[in-house]
């Protein structure tokens, strides 16, 4: 927790204080430590405002070319993504003749999911009452796969129709401070899209992890406007 991180800095640093008031003699000097004690922690949560790193953060985060899609595809079938399960596409299969997916529920109710190569189009159901928006509002999982197993029809393919890779990567661009966050959406050697976010780390990623104390993670703050991809920016249905 942020506020036990807290509490330990703020303890070691009253300790060390106190410690160098006992240990010099003059009253002036003492008057100066104090004073500089009591200024340096209301100053310091903000002073990487000034800092040419926090600028670098700010100027990146305003970019225009942060999320840039290269390449639209029109297709029928739209994969998920993998290890994706069909009950997360229901609403896309609203658009797209199909969707795909790695899984699928268990119709016996066992636990966990069956693996394979799977695509699943609209059901006898799906323009029931049962079906349709009523479905979308589901909110436990396995809620969705009754909706995926009552409103949906699977079939068993040989391989996906239009299989794409979501790759992450994070870079480091200025040690401890500023890091890249790199989302791209390659199909084959052919990348569709690019999306970057940015995290900036005010008092490093190092001895400010105590800051996060159980959770062990410095504080940091993402771009104000935080994007995000969805593969289906870049495979939009036939006719769309």
């Amino acid at each position: 927790m942020l506020g036990i991180g807290l509490l330990i800095c703020l303890a070691i640093y009253i300790a060390i204080i106190k410690l160098l008031v006992r240990i010099i003699p003059s009253r002036t000097h003492k008057a100066v430590l104090v004073f500089m004690a009591v200024a340096f922690p209301l100053i310091y949560p903000f002073l990487h405002k000034i800092y040419p790193s926090y600028h670098q953060f700010i100027s990146l985060c305003e970019a225009s070319d942060r999320k840039i899609i290269h390449s639209i595809k029109h297709i029928d079938y739209l994969y998920l993504g993998s290890s994706s399960m069909c009950k997360n596409g229901f609403e896309d299969l609203a658009n797209y003749k199909g969707i795909e997916c790695d899984y699928k529920p268990k119709e016996n109710r066992e636990p966990g999911n069956d693996r394979g190569t799977f695509r699943y189009i609209r059901g006898e159901n799906w323009s029931s009452p049962s079906c349709g928006e009523n479905c979308l509002t589901k909110p436990y999982r396995i809620q969705k796969e009754e909706c995926q197993l009552s409103c949906m029809e699977s079939v068993k393919i040989e391989k996906f129709t239009n299989p794409f890779d979501h790759r992450f990567i994070k870079k480091e661009i200025i040690i401890n401070k500023l890091y890249l966050n790199e989302s791209t959406i390659i199909d084959g050697e052919e990348v569709l899209a690019v999306l970057k976010n940015y995290i900036y780390y005010p008092y490093g990623n190092t001895w400010a992890k105590i800051l996060g104390a159980s959770s062990s993670l410095a504080p940091r703050s993402y771009c104000e406007n935080k994007l995000f991809i969805h593969n289906t920016e870049v495979y939009k249905p036939n006719g769309s």
